[in-house]
């Protein structure tokens, strides 16, 4: 089993619901936070069209129906309901739209570097504690493939709505044939990809950066 659901089973420490409650909490939480910044940024550019539908909140229930969450705890894969964003309310030629849709990738980043700020804190005052640490490092590294993940130009996630925003109207088009296969595509796309081990590859090459700004830190 690929998503939290396997952490309430772990091989190595047995029943561990701590570590799960960590991860979910911390991943999904990254995902809403992902949503509430493309929201405000779309705000900002001009459409208020996504805030007024809730995306500017947290609550979960705006950000995610029951078989995204179904899917994260089963596979590790969440996806967020899409911001509502009108184009047409974005002033230039698609560069600030592209921008909005690359600033939810930017902020799981984000949220990861703030996670493995915690986990050097709790590493250094709090190192008994050894299921927050497991938690935390998980979450870390599915926040970083989510990353991974949306940047890529497959429909709906983020890397194509991006590309159709900048692309030329060929490339919508394409785009476009893509989006015709649904979640499902991006479904058997997360998980070949995952078992090639193309993910991993991506998201540490975010890690390293992070981490070597962690390492700076003096404790």
């Amino acid at each position: 089993m690929f998503g939290p659901l396997g952490l309430l089973f772990s091989g190595n420490t047995g029943f561990d619901p701590v570590s799960f409650l960590i991860v979910v909490t911390a991943v999904l939480f990254g995902l809403v936070l992902h949503n509430v910044v493309q929201a405000r940024l779309a705000a900002r550019y001009g459409d208020s069209s996504p805030a007024l539908a809730g995306f500017a909140s947290t609550e979960p229930r705006v950000h995610f129906d029951l078989l995204s969450l179904l899917f994260f705890l089963l596979l590790g894969l969440a996806l967020p309901r899409p911001i509502p964003l009108n184009a047409r309310r974005i002033p230039g030629r698609g560069g600030l739209e592209a921008w909005i849709w690359m600033s939810g990738v930017l902020t799981l980043i984000a949220w990861a570097f703030v996670l493995m700020l915690i986990l050097a804190i709790q590493r250094e005052f709090l190192p008994q504690l050894n299921i927050i640490t497991a938690g935390l490092s998980t979450s870390v590294s599915l926040v970083l493939i989510h990353a991974a993940v949306f940047i890529f130009p497959l429909p709906p996630l983020d890397g194509a709505r991006a590309l159709a925003a900048a692309g030329s109207y060929r490339v919508r088009e394409a785009l476009n044939r893509l989006s015709a296969g649904g979640p499902l595509v991006v479904l058997i796309f997360f998980l070949v990809l995952s078992f090639l081990g193309v993910f991993s590859f991506i998201a540490n090459l975010f890690y390293i950066p992070l981490n070597f700004i962690i390492q700076l830190l003096p404790f």
